[in-house]
């Protein structure tokens, strides 16, 4: 009898905010990786050993950058997971300077589908002049996402953001770039980052 099997094996632990439950929480220090199985027996190992941080009470994985991330300064304004989904929606929106009806209705209704909250669009039009007035762009948030985001979740982000791009149905140069620098900032590699664009602009865009 042959398979394979993800083996988890706890490497520290400790305690840090949560961004899933919103709260200090207790965690593990883990990392997995595969070994092949033969007979019940494990033999060989293979593939990468990939190291994460786990939250105890919901359980959820976050890259282990999380844990020197700074929760306790008052001028970090990125506890809250739904701000930043928020935030970087609303600067791949204002990617091109225009902030249509079409763009702020997708961000109210990705938001909504992501987050499971109801956002007013007298909330998104908030969050755009606060984004104007802060001065800050897309890579004074990308450390935050990249550190509490698994691989898996980034490009979930990508595709999000794509779909705020392409509510006007038409990808601008501007927003292609915005998109590719959300992508190196969250240490997506450029093969990775052009293969998924491949999958997302067949998977949206209307053929011609």
């Amino acid at each position: 009898m042959m398979g394979t099997k993800e083996v988890r094996r706890i490497v520290g632990s400790g305690t840090f905010f949560c961004r899933v439950c919103g709260s200090d929480q207790p965690y593990w220090q883990k990392i997995k990786w595969r070994k092949f199985y033969f007979y019940y027996m494990g033999l060989i190992s293979y593939g990468k050993k990939v190291e994460f941080v786990e939250c105890r009470n919901c359980t959820w994985d976050f890259n282990p950058e999380v844990l020197a991330l700074d929760w306790d300064n008052p001028d970090n304004s990125f506890r809250s997971d739904s701000f930043l989904i928020l935030r970087t929606m609303v600067l791949m929106l204002l990617a091109d300077d225009v902030a249509g009806e079409d763009e702020i209705e997708a961000v109210m209704e990705i938001f909504r589908e992501v987050t499971g909250h109801t956002l007013s669009r007298e909330a998104v039009l908030a969050d755009i002049a606060d984004a104007r007035a802060s001065g800050k762009s897309l890579n004074d948030y990308l450390p935050a996402l990249a550190a509490v985001l698994t691989e898996e979740r980034k490009l979930l982000l990508i595709e999000v953001l794509f779909l705020v791009a392409l509510a006007d149905w038409e990808l601008h140069d501007s927003e292609l770039e915005t998109l590719n620098t959300v992508a190196e900032g969250l240490n997506i590699s450029p093969d990775d980052m052009a293969l998924h664009l491949e999958i997302l602009q067949i998977k949206y865009l209307p053929e011609d």
